[in-house]
């Protein structure tokens, strides 16, 4: 089951009419899992620069310009929101639904 947090990191990444309104709301203090919170931070750097959401790449990029110790690293770099995982497993079952109506 998805947390509250994971739930809003995998919308600043990926909807970015949600990030647009919740982003000056949003503070690291909320995310108790030290993943997540530094998942936030590079997203919402990354939101700072440029005022648009990174993408997976970009965000990915990001945590390996990190000086992390090597156990943190990996925790976060196996993180859904930075691997894209859970998103690429919904756009694969968007396109088997779509393939399933056309026939």
């Amino acid at each position: 089951m998805k947390t509250v947090e994971t739930i809003i990191l995998q919308n600043l990444v990926h909807d970015e009419n949600y990030m647009r309104k919740v982003m000056p709301f949003i503070k690291a203090d909320y995310f108790t899992n030290s993943s997540e919170k530094l998942t936030f931070d590079l997203i919402q750097k990354f939101i700072e620069q440029y005022n648009k959401p990174p993408t997976l790449e970009a965000l990915f990029i990001s945590l390996q310009n990190t000086n992390l110790p090597e156990n943190q690293f990996k925790e976060v770099s196996v993180n859904p929101i930075v691997t894209g995982k859970q998103a690429r497993t919904k756009d694969r079952n968007k396109q088997t639904q779509q393939q399933r109506r056309r026939r």
